[in-house]
C-alpha cells in the first residue's frame, strides 16, 4: 500500500487542481527536448556512447579467445562469430543514427 501513496497523492492533487481551473504546468524531464526527433538523436548518441567501448571489450575478448582455442575448429568459429556480432551491431547503431537523421532531414523541409 506504501508504494501506492505517492504516485496517487500527486494525481489527486493534479486532478483537484484541474478541476479548479488552474493550469498544471509540468516541467519536460529531458531537457531542452521539443520533438520525438530530438528524443531519437539522444537516445542514440547515448547508445553509441556507451556502444562503442563494449565492442571494444568484445571484440578484444574475442582475440584472446583465439589466441587459446588451438586448433578445435568448432572454438574458432565461435571467435570469428563473436567479432562479427560484435562490429554488425555497432554497425546497425551507427545506422540507426543515419537513418534518424535522414528521415529529421525529409520532414525539416
Amino acid at each position: 500500500m506504501k508504494k501506492h501513496f505517492l504516485p496517487t497523492a500527486l494525481l489527486l492533487l493534479v486532478l483537484v487542481a484541474v478541476a479548479h481551473g488552474q493550469t498544471v504546468t509540468l516541467p519536460n524531464p529531458l531537457g531542452g527536448t521539443n520533438s520525438i526527433m530530438d528524443i531519437l538523436n539522444k537516445i542514440l548518441d547515448a547508445l553509441i556512447i556507451f556502444a562503442a567501448p563494449v565492442v571494444t571489450v568484445v571484440v578484444v575478448w574475442a582475440g584472446f579467445m583465439f589466441l587459446r582455442v588451438g586448433e578445435d575448429p568448432e572454438n574458432i568459429t565461435r571467435a570469428k562469430n563473436t567479432i562479427i556480432y560484435a562490429v554488425v551491431g555497432y554497425g546497425i547503431i551507427l545506422i540507426a543514427k543515419g537513418i534518424g537523421a535522414i528521415i529529421q532531414s525529409l520532414f525539416s523541409q
